[in-house]
């Protein structure tokens, strides 16, 4: 648990998380932690954080930010949005010879890859890229149904019996996606849109009262709605 009565706790507590947390050997918790720091730093930044309040770890959801006000209370969900067939050909790529490339262009949410074509986008040091790559709006179009496919992953695991319910549920996303760092992030918004609306009217009983992404240095708060935009830098969070 981490205690925050002020503003200055923000500054001062987020090394200690660091230090704390970020070097475990467990990578959910090293990205989990990270998503929280950028979520307390650009939260303060929007003047968007009642103190006193505890930062609680936990499951189901991953975080919770407890208030004297129990009205400002909040259950926090940390999650991925990334493509399985990407990650598994990223994991390849680590066992090739340094200077080998993966393609990203391969891999779309739109046509997931049988195990057997995963490493369709792998190179070797020696060999020239041969994908098509990213013309116009695709890497925004792509985000958007890749983001809009955790939302909904996460939203069925907020209706399951063991997740406990706050006043306000978040849930914070961690963009990484294979197009995370070509998109232009106003625009991917702009495509995501339709799906926000198709968002609320889904049947689900239990809905995020609000989502957050942080995607290529950038925490963008609540996309049912705001959609305000905080860039950050790794220095400025101490990571």
């Amino acid at each position: 648990m981490f205690y925050f009565e002020s503003k200055d706790d923000i500054k001062n507590l987020i090394p200690m998380m660091n230090s704390f947390m970020i070097y475990g050997k467990d990578s959910s918790q090293v990205n989990e932690t990270f998503s929280s720091i950028v979520y307390l730093f650009s939260l303060g930044k929007l003047e968007k954080l009642v103190y006193p309040f505890a930062l609680i770890k936990r499951e189901s959801p991953d975080f919770s930010i407890l208030c004297l006000d129990i009205s400002n209370s909040r259950g926090i969900e940390h999650t991925f949005a990334t493509l399985q067939d990407y990650k598994m050909a990223e994991s390849e790529l680590n066992k090739l010879p340094p200077g080998s490339k993966l393609e990203p262009d391969y891999y779309s949410p739109f046509k997931k890859l049988p195990k057997e074509k995963i490493n369709i986008g792998l190179r070797l040091p020696e060999e020239h890229l041969v994908g098509q790559g990213y013309t116009g709006d695709r890497p925004e179009y792509e985000w958007a149904e890749i983001i809009k496919n955790a939302i909904y992953n996460k939203t069925a695991l907020l209706n399951k019996n063991h997740f406990e319910i706050f006043s306000t549920n978040e849930l914070l996303i961690e963009d990484d996606s294979p197009v995370k760092i070509m998109i232009d992030v106003v625009k991917a918004l702009n495509y995501l849109k339709p799906h926000i609306n198709e968002y609320f009217s889904s049947t689900f009983t239990n809905k995020f009262d609000r989502i957050h992404i942080i995607t290529n240095n950038t925490f963008v708060y609540n996309v049912l709605s705001e959609n305000e935009i905080i860039k950050f830098s790794r220095d400025e969070i101490n990571l």
